[in-house]
């Protein structure tokens, strides 16, 4: 941390270094990992505290909304992507939408088999067979 308020007193262009550091960790990261690994989440509120009081609230904030927005941009082109995917290549779409739906049903089994301890659910039965036949 230490590195980082001197790399800031001492560089003219200051708003790009706090872009920088900001990208390193974002916010919600940071949330998510909070259970696991409270000190992480303590020394990054400590970086954010300790960069707001050398640079300004101002320019902080100005950072931190474009970070922000970087990393909204990025999420949607993603989400445009897959979109344009699922279009373009109808076959690999339709194999992921059932894996994802095989799964969530194992999953609900999964939870059924720990919240009532003497029931077994059936296992899925494997058509490998039948699609190696010929049938026409």
């Amino acid at each position: 941390m230490r590195c980082l308020l001197y790399a800031l007193k001492a560089r003219d262009n200051k708003q790009t270094l706090l872009a920088t550091a900001m990208k390193t960790r974002s916010r919600r990261q940071i949330q998510a990992n909070a259970q696991k690994y409270p000190t992480l989440k303590n020394l990054a509120q400590e970086l954010i505290n300790l960069l707001k009081k050398q640079v300004g609230l101002g320019q902080f904030s100005l950072a931190f909304s474009e970070v922000q927005r970087q990393f909204t941009s990025r999420r949607v082109a993603r989400k445009r992507h897959r979109a344009l995917q699922a279009v373009a290549n109808p076959d690999i779409a339709a194999k992921k939408k059932m894996k994802k739906h095989q799964s969530k049903m194992e999953a609900k089994k999964r939870k059924i088999e720990i919240l009532r301890p003497g029931y077994k659910a059936k296992k899925h039965r494997s058509h490998a067979l039948k699609d190696l036949a010929m049938v026409q």
